[in-house]
């Protein structure tokens, strides 16, 4: 049912409200003489029906779908914006704080850490089956600590003096300083680059 009211082929929205028997009477009336059995299993057949006759329109909706998780676009249409007045808003710090995100990947993927790529493996593979289905702002909270992760490492590295972010240093500064001494319950210096930041330690 779910998959169902993102592809109807209505784009006028994520997953219009008529497609939803809270917000639909004829829909509600529907379930009710149905049954929810019987009305999910409408549902899925319908599902496949649209599927097997606009292949093409699925792909583009994915398509949307996948730009929506990332930048909070959908439409620029007027009666969207009436429906979704925050939506602007949201367009711009999605669209940034994915910018950042990307730029962190990038920095990340350059630096000799051992969590970046499992780190970029959550963002690829979490939210894939929202492309496929039914997407929504709210969906993207649980990887939100990673992706903010990532823009502070890109962050990070623009305040380090030098001539750009993708400089050695900056790679440098992505090292974890220190490690930790499980025989001696200490943490301890490690080996860094002169240039790179340097940190006071103390024993726990």
């Amino acid at each position: 049912m779910i998959f169902w009211e993102s592809n109807t082929g209505d784009t006028s929205d994520l997953y219009p409200d008529w497609t939803n028997p809270a917000h639909n009477d004829g829909e509600m009336q529907q379930y009710r003489t149905m049954g929810e059995a019987a009305y999910v299993l409408e549902k899925h057949r319908l599902s496949l029906e649209f599927l097997r006759g606009n292949p093409g329109l699925y792909l583009w909706l994915t398509v949307k779908r996948f730009i929506f998780t990332w930048t909070g676009f959908w439409s620029l249409r007027s009666d969207y914006l009436a429906r979704e007045p925050f939506a602007l808003a949201n367009i711009a710090m999605c669209t940034a704080l994915s910018l950042l995100m990307f730029l962190g990947i990038r920095c990340g993927l350059r630096a000799p850490s051992p969590y970046i790529v499992p780190l970029a493996l959550v963002l690829v593979c979490y939210p894939t089956v929202y492309y496929l289905t039914h997407p929504g702002i709210e969906y993207r909270h649980p990887v939100d600590p990673v992706v903010v992760a990532f823009a502070g490492m890109f962050l990070s590295t623009i305040a380090v003096p030098r001539k750009g972010w993708a400089s050695s240093l900056a790679v440098d500064s992505m090292r974890f300083p220190v490690t930790i001494d499980t025989k001696r319950d200490q943490v301890v210096q490690d080996i860094v680059p002169e240039s790179a930041p340097r940190f006071d330690v103390m024993d726990l």
